[in-house]
């Protein structure tokens, strides 16, 4: 059996309430928090917005095709078709919504303006814990109308008026989550395999992949300035 570190995971242990939440991050990322939400406010004007949540089958059926559309949307705008243009990811995901929404697991939630939807959130529960999974949003909205961070404020907030003690964002890097959390904590993948031939020959070509993006690190260290930092690399870890 080996393990290894693939990445981490960003976390944020839940307060109470959002005002709890905001005492606890530098005075000017509490600014910025409050400016995104008054522009989006200014945004919105006099259409209203509204926050829904998939409750029946139906619900979740709608949800899932809001978020896939917004997020196919958003991902074109990149060049890409982002992850629910695959029809299998597609359907792998409606089939496993049936299922969670079933005991109560599925956090789906979309915000709609005007009636009309501009952002979706697809989450999971289990315990006291929510699992940030994927989202979606309207594109062409001007700058300053930050709506996935607006999602992201809305889904936090709700998980705490639920009672729910953490939002897991989950494995990388993307920016965003390092505006709501400095916290985290490592991923690591657990292989077990029969001693095998095949499974010398994995082992042996994974560990000189490692070695090779080391020494390759390593270099590239060695070309920097000082002031530019380090380079790291994982070298996995045998489990005992």
């Amino acid at each position: 059996m080996t393990c290894r570190t693939t990445t981490e995971a960003w976390y944020l242990p839940l307060p109470d309430e959002w005002n709890s939440f905001l005492q606890t991050v530098h005075g000017k990322r509490r600014n910025w928090f409050r400016r995104t939400w008054k522009d989006f406010l200014a945004w919105v004007g006099d259409k209203g917005y509204a926050v829904e949540r998939a409750r029946t089958p139906d619900d979740m059926r709608t949800g899932m095709r809001i978020l896939s559309e917004l997020h196919v949307e958003r991902w074109h705008e990149e060049g890409h078709g982002g992850a629910f243009v695959s029809p299998r990811f597609a359907g792998f995901h409606q089939e496993y919504a049936t299922r969670i929404l079933k005991r109560g697991q599925l956090d789906l939630l979309w915000l709609t303006v005007g009636g009309e939807p501009v952002a979706g959130h697809y989450s999971f529960v289990s315990g006291s814990k929510v699992y940030f999974y994927q989202s979606g949003t309207k594109m062409g909205v001007p700058a300053n109308v930050r709506l996935g961070i607006v999602m992201f404020i809305l889904a936090i907030q709700d998980a705490m008026s639920l009672g729910l003690r953490e939002y897991d964002f989950l494995g990388g890097d993307s920016a965003y989550k390092s505006l709501f959390t400095t916290r985290t904590r490592p991923l690591v993948e657990v292989r077990v395999a029969r001693p095998s031939l095949r499974e010398t020959t994995r082992r042996t070509l994974h560990t000189a992949v490692n070695a090779a993006r080391l020494s390759v690190s390593v270099r590239q260290l060695a070309s920097r300035p000082a002031s530019m930092g380090r380079a790291t690399a994982d070298h996995g870890t045998t489990c005992l």
